[in-house]
């Protein structure tokens, strides 16, 4: 007994090491280490990297399968390539996993410092210690990383894991030509994605991007962007989308010529007849029309229109139609069509020239009107109810050379509506800076507000404010919603009275400029537009609804031509009104990018060969956007499908774009 118990044992463990040694020498097991090295560790990585993301990011949008889908086969490529070149699958494990971690905690960091995520061209930072310090000087990160701690240990955890399980099924790569061929393959795929290789870049946008089969319901910043598609391969498509390559048939010297002709062309009858005169703008965030629907009736204060104050002055001023570049928000887009004279549809769809291209001295000088203006003798100021982080403004504002801007946080005694600053507040804002000596040095001014009461999104309790139990202290609503569709839900009525209220609120602010500068000697413009339709709808999903109830869904927007449909989520408009007669308008259409050449060719103002060819362009191109085109009898095309004399001028507004904004050294 005690002599066979004694063999029993050892046989066992012997058996035990066979059988270990069979499995980890089989093919079978070689084979789950490298996928799980391979394949397993950069997709949990991956995945640990976008959970985290979007579990410290407040605001949410669609994802796209297929960009999250390359956001894997970008983290494989990496992973492949490391391991390449340390041959070891513990180092890279090790390291992609402490890197993830670090990583996801710098890009939340990030976002709470400037409402943007992580770029590629962050790398900047490092090659200036001033700059890097200055920033982390102004935030304690450690409170901010403190806010998070608990998911930073889980995702610590996470991480902890998979190197534990990198460790078990460790292995190292024995360098033969055939491992140095793979990792060569790897780098050159790699070199060639990053690239600035256009007919590359493009494929991979079409591929996992829809570069060309994007609608209007694009993310509307970078870190919609990025959840839309992912955190890895929404750097890469940032990076990407933001590169500019020369237009086909790119000539300076024809453009040179192009130029020389419209300096020419632009001497006409109209030519400075407004003189010298001040200027209003005000950026009416969502401005537009909801009447035109047929579907709603309204009950003010004053009667039953909602703006009744922006029907009378059409009929004393200019109107002319626009085609937005954006449909529910990316006001920034509408601004730089504006601010610049270049039009979004030379870019790629979703371009955002503020986050994109603003971010070096080589956009100093680049085409602008406030330049214009200065020479004029204007000064410039901006009164915005947004953040000065939005959209990179603080960067992107001093291109532009603007003498002042006021942001949200400078802004003193706000009175608020709708949680912002209320349209009349902003509209005392101006008549106090006309007042006031803030411009006295210079001939005249120009003074734009940029609103933010009508922003969504909309639902009733918006105008409502309650105190910390809940309870109602003051109802702002003064617009009642008489009729709406058949079937809409008591959320889809309570976000078009939110909208409703907005809208009357932005004309009483229209009314209430215009009759300030009628009081005033010296003449003055008021030029108020919007920058997009609202995207209307209900904030609250209907039980055993699969999608929110939204205005898009109405007649007006599904009509049997798609070309029509297209157009109606684009279609705004721009008033021009003076306390002095304006003279005739000669044109009905007049874009975004337009619209300033329009202003300063009948002002006092000199121009240059730039603004000279812009204002050409009203009869000859005169509203696009990546969508849809009009000509100036008013007729709707495609982008796709542009008539022939049409695309020549939109190619040479192509070409004049890239001359002066890509090509300006």
């Amino acid at each position: 007994m005690n002599t066979a118990e004694t063999h029993t044992g050892p046989e066992w463990l012997d058996k035990a090491k066979k059988l270990y040694k069979k499995c980890v020498n089989s093919i079978w097991f070689k084979i789950i280490k490298y996928l799980y090295h391979f394949i397993a560790v950069p997709c949990l990585i991956n995945l640990c990297i976008n959970s985290f993301f979007l579990g410290t990011t407040t605001i949410s949008d669609t994802r796209f399968v297929s960009g999250y889908l390359f956001s894997y086969i970008l983290m494989i490529l990496f992973n492949a390539l490391l391991t390449a070149i340390t041959t070891s699958s513990v180092a890279t494990n090790a390291t992609l996993s402490v890197v993830a971690l670090v990583f996801s905690a710098a890009q939340y960091v990030k976002i709470q410092m400037s409402d943007n995520p992580v770029y590629f061209s962050d790398i900047n930072f490092f090659r200036s210690a001033g700059t890097l310090n200055d920033l982390v000087a102004e935030v304690s990160i450690f409170d901010m990383l403190g806010k998070i701690s608990d998911v930073l240990v889980e995702y610590g955890i996470y991480f902890a894991l998979i190197i534990i399980g990198g460790i078990l099924l460790r292995f190292r790569l024995k360098y033969k030509w055939g491992g140095i061929a793979v990792g060569a393959s790897v780098l050159a795929i790699l070199i060639l994605l990053i690239a600035p290789i256009q007919s590359i870049n493009t494929f991979t946008l079409n591929t996992f991007y829809k570069y060309d089969e994007r609608d209007s319901d694009y993310p509307t910043t970078s870190l919609k962007y990025y959840i839309r598609y992912g955190v890895i391969s929404g750097m890469y498509g940032q990076a990407v989308e933001s590169r500019i390559f020369a237009p086909e048939g790119y000539d300076k010297e024809y453009l040179d010529k192009v130029l020389a002709d419209a300096v020419e062309e632009a001497k006409d009858e109209y030519e400075g007849i407004w003189g010298d005169c001040n200027i209003i703008m005000v950026f009416s965030e969502s401005f537009w029309d909801i009447d035109q629907l047929g579907e709603f009736e309204f009950s003010t204060p004053t009667g039953t229109e909602l703006t009744e104050n922006y029907e009378r002055l059409a009929k004393e001023g200019h109107v002319f139609k626009m085609i937005s570049p954006v449909f529910g928000g990316l006001s920034a887009n509408a601004e730089f069509e504006v601010f610049t004279g270049s039009n979004l549809a030379v870019y790629s769809p979703g371009f955002v020239p503020y986050t994109q291209i603003y971010d070096n001295e080589d956009y100093e000088g680049t085409p602008n009107f406030f330049d214009i203006l200065h020479t004029g003798s204007y000064y410039n100021k901006i009164i915005t109810a947004w953040e000065d982080s939005l959209f990179d403004r603080t960067k992107v504002y001093p291109f532009y050379g603007i003498d002042d801007t006021d942001f949200r946080h400078e802004l003193k005694g706000v009175r608020k509506l709708a949680g912002r600053p209320s349209d009349d507040y902003l509209a005392d804002q101006v008549i106090k800076f006309i007042e006031g000596d803030e411009w006295a040095e210079k001939d005249n001014y120009f003074v734009m507000i940029n609103t933010a009461q009508l922003h969504g999104s909309y639902y009733n309790g918006k105008y409502i404010d309650k105190d910390s139990n809940g309870n109602v202290i003051r109802n702002n609503y003064t617009v009642d919603v008489t009729k709406t569709p058949e079937g809409y839900s008591a959320y889809m009525k309570g976000s078009i009275r939110c909208y409703a209220q907005g809208l009357y609120d932005a004309d009483r602010q229209l009314g209430k400029l215009y009759d300030y500068i009628q009081k005033q000697d010296e003449k003055t413009i008021i030029i108020f537009y919007g920058d997009h339709l609202p995207n209307l709808k209900s904030i609250t999903m209907l039980e055993g609804a699969e999608d929110y109830e939204r205005i898009a869904n109405l007649p007006y927007f599904n009509t049997d031509s798609d070309l029509l449909n297209v157009y109606r989520k684009y279609d705004t408009e721009c008033l021009i009104v003076g306390n002095f007669d304006m003279g005739e308008q000669d044109v009905e259409w007049l874009n975004y990018d337009l619209l300033m050449a329009y202003v300063m060719h009948r002002m006092d103002v000199e121009t240059d060969a730039y603004y000279d060819f812009l204002y050409t362009q009203r009869k000859d191109f005169p509203a696009a956007n990546d969508y849809i085109a009009a000509d100036a009898d008013g007729n709707i095309y495609s982008m796709f499908e542009l008539p022939e004399e049409l695309q020549k001028q939109y190619l040479l507004r192509k070409q004049i774009n890239y001359r002066y904004f890509h090509d300006n050294n």
